[in-house]
């Protein structure tokens, strides 16, 4: 993958209470150029992280990465995948304790590609008769059977988008540190993102 010559950075604070109190770096123009209207500043700030985290497995791998944090009091960072219909991009998060009631999530993107098709994901709806797919938060794999696949492979079945429920795979699990162990892994001892 090559280096984007453009590193676009984000922000955020979340309180002990895991409420947004702060947002900056390119905050805004990220959310604006991503169709994310409903992440502005204005619509995010006081509202509680959870509210923006899709699916209880991611759930549980980011609260398990701010207790990490606060902890240890010390930064933890992971590698993780935060695609566009158009774009594969790689990022990288940092959670760092400013104080006991704070903690500062950096994001840096580190890489980006055009994807060879356009990749549309739509989060499942109630309907019966959709085919609803695992799609892992970190990596952005799709499960169909027993592997794990990259969205574009996908696409030419799911032309109107692939329906999806987030969770976390096995891989991107087993990147945690296990409890007692000491060990955080650092940019590139991530899975194959």
């Amino acid at each position: 993958m090559e280096p984007s010559s453009q590193k676009t950075r984000t922000t955020y604070k979340v309180s002990k209470a895991k409420l947004i109190i702060a947002v900056g770096g390119e905050w805004d123009e990220f959310a604006a150029q991503n169709d994310g209207k409903r992440a502005l500043s204005r619509s995010v700030i006081g509202r509680p992280i959870w509210d923006f985290v899709t699916g209880a497995p991611t759930r549980m791998w980011l609260e398990a990465l701010f207790q990490l944090a606060e902890l240890r009091n010390e930064p933890v960072e992971r590698i993780y995948r935060c695609d566009s219909p158009q774009l594969k991009r790689v990022m990288s998060m940092r959670i760092s304790p400013e104080d006991e009631k704070v903690l500062r999530v950096d994001n840096e993107l580190i890489s980006v590609e055009p994807l060879e098709k356009k990749v549309v994901i739509r989060h499942h709806s109630r309907n019966p008769d959709t085919t609803i797919r695992m799609r892992c938060s970190i990596c952005g794999k799709i499960k169909v059977g027993e592997e794990w696949n990259e969205p574009v492979e996908l696409t030419e079945d799911n032309p109107a988008g692939i329906i999806v429920a987030y969770t976390v795979c096995g891989s991107c699990k087993q990147a945690m540190p296990k409890s007692g162990s000491g060990k955080i892994r650092r940019s590139g001892e991530s899975p194959d993102l």
